[in-house]
């Protein structure tokens, strides 16, 4: 509930940097010159923002290499005692890496709000690795309840190529928000056992298959 109330608490934060940037705007010469400096800035620094929710902070950076085409770098870390959504009873002290390169090509031929709006597509190359501890249960009959019989150290990593598509716009001249989906295939370097016992399917996979993704950043131009 707290990582959810984090979640909304940053958005509410942006927000509110929107509204005080658009209270200093002044008419005329200098609302154009300043909508002129966003336009012509090459970089975005981002925060992927539903990963709070699952114990990770995963920051993006994207500069534009072309007059349409772009690359992404992206770093997640994860780290909870209790993660979620695994069971609570059967993991804990989760830690995690994510790191990927994306290539953009934007569609958009009037980039309006600067060389990496609009609509693109996309492939990109990411690497994740997880360490938690699995505990396993057994059953006592002569008192009919479970009990935590041995617990095991995991580690597990894999790769994941695959194509996005997606949408990123300028609000208010401040902040990017970039919405995306996609797929690929996820293959796992580690041994399957491991990887069975890390894998959450669509949310954090970790066996080898085919799986679509979703995500959401917000973005500041610089």
């Amino acid at each position: 509930m707290k990582k959810i109330l984090i979640v909304f608490s940053l958005i509410n934060c942006l927000l509110s940097v929107n509204t005080f940037a658009q209270q200093k705007k002044t008419n005329g010469d200098s609302t154009h010159s300043q909508n002129n400096e966003i336009l012509n800035h090459k970089n975005v620094l981002s925060i992927h923002p539903l990963n709070l929710v699952v114990g990770g902070l995963e920051v993006g950076y994207e500069r534009a290499i072309s007059s349409n085409k772009s690359l992404k770098f992206i770093l997640g870390y994860y780290s909870s005692n209790k993660p979620w959504p695994y069971s609570q009873d059967d993991v804990s002290n989760m830690e995690g890496l994510k790191a990927e390169l994306q290539f953009r090509s934007h569609l958009d031929k009037k980039m309006i709000a600067g060389p990496m709006s609009g609509v693109y597509v996309g492939a990109f190359f990411q690497y994740r690795q997880i360490y938690l501890t699995d505990y396993s249960e057994g059953y006592n009959i002569s008192t009919g309840s479970f009990y935590t019989n041995t617990s095991e150290n995991v580690f597990a990593s894999a790769v994941y190529p695959g194509f996005i598509f997606g949408y990123q716009t300028l609000v208010e001249d401040l902040i990017f928000v970039d919405i995306n989906l996609g797929g690929g295939v996820i293959r796992g370097l580690t041994a399957f056992e491991q990887n069975k016992k890390a894998n959450i399917t669509f949310v954090n996979p970790y066996i080898n298959g085919v799986v679509p993704r979703f995500n959401i950043a917000l973005g500041f131009p610089f």
